[in-house]
């Protein structure tokens, strides 16, 4: 391949870039689909520079960025709420991933990258994604057994948590999406004015994610007639996309864990290879011993 015969231009048209998008998507996991980028895209409609790359016309390869006018750079697609961003690059033009980076000569800032480049790997790392593998675990408590950090006692002490909340008659009601309110009261309320859901725009993000075509499992928890908890997740390509939840842990302590166990046993339930529980939240992701995936970033300026 000749180096001099490839071709890095930029697409700003976003129907010429969905195009290009769908031709170039590895389409592998959430965060590849197109639906679900444009969805936290929608609102802010900042510019897109897509940098297309092409060889004897054809399309090779894509870096698909956006500018972030309130910010001041570019940044890939879809924001800061994305996970395992990258070149979508067709296989045997692995090499030339470098290149589409280098095209962005603007001030651009490349977050939360998964490492799956020689040249990704050598950036530091900026997070973790965590992750449950699901193959030999037949339920939460097989779960505890195997995966749960921590001695015998603390096994046990998670059990007992577990069973005292059980006791108590939780009620769970499925896929009710007017319940996002309740999430955002929830995390305004935990989070107060550093709560991303004080603007109107990120909260609508959310609704409008809802009104896609996904296999959602959002789950909300009530003590009586109070709803207590909420959570949302998709299954995607048989991962479990644990993505949200909040609750009131003043009014039911421990609830944030059976709103997990519930959801782990929902993925198993269904099948899924894996139970991912994003980035963030980092402490009690360890505690419960997933696996760390890191992903990496770099700035150009």
């Amino acid at each position: 391949m000749n180096e001099s015969s490839l071709i890095i231009k930029i697409v700003d048209d976003i129907q010429k870039a969905k195009i290009i998008w769908e031709e170039l998507s590895p389409k592998k996991s959430l965060y590849d689909d197109w639906e679900f980028r444009y969805c936290f895209f929608s609102h802010k409609k900042f510019p897109i520079k897509f940098f297309v790359g092409e060889y004897q016309e054809k399309n090779i390869g894509l870096l698909p960025l956006q500018f972030n006018s309130e910010k001041g750079y570019l940044e890939f697609f879809g924001g800061e709420y994305m996970d395992e961003n990258k070149v979508f690059i067709t296989p045997g033009w692995e090499e030339y991933v470098p290149k589409f980076y280098e095209a962005a000569n603007e001030k651009a800032y490349f977050d939360n990258l998964e490492r799956n480049h020689i040249f990704i790997i050598q950036k530091q790392i900026k997070n973790y994604i965590y992750n449950l593998p699901l193959g030999n675990i037949k339920d939460h408590n097989d779960f505890i057994e195997k995966k749960f950090k921590g001695s015998i006692e603390h096994r046990r002490k998670l059990r007992r948590e577990i069973k005292k909340i059980s006791e108590k008659d939780i009620k769970v009601i499925k896929n009710n999406f007017d319940d996002i309110d309740i999430y955002f009261k929830f995390k305004i309320k935990r989070w107060g004015a550093e709560s991303s859901f004080n603007d109107k725009d990120e909260r609508q993000n959310f609704i409008d994610f809802l009104k896609l075509k996904y296999n959602y499992h959002v789950f909300t928890f009530m003590l009586g007639e109070k709803k207590i908890g909420i959570s949302i997740s998709i299954l995607f390509r048989n991962k479990y996309f644990f993505l949200e939840t909040a609750s009131d842990i003043e009014l039911l302590p421990n609830i944030g864990k059976y709103i997990i166990i519930k959801n782990i046993d929902e993925a198993i339930n269904l099948g899924a290879k894996n139970f991912d529980v994003s980035r963030d939240g980092e402490s009690w992701k360890e505690r419960w011993n997933f696996e760390k995936i890191p992903q990496s970033s770099f700035r150009n300026y």
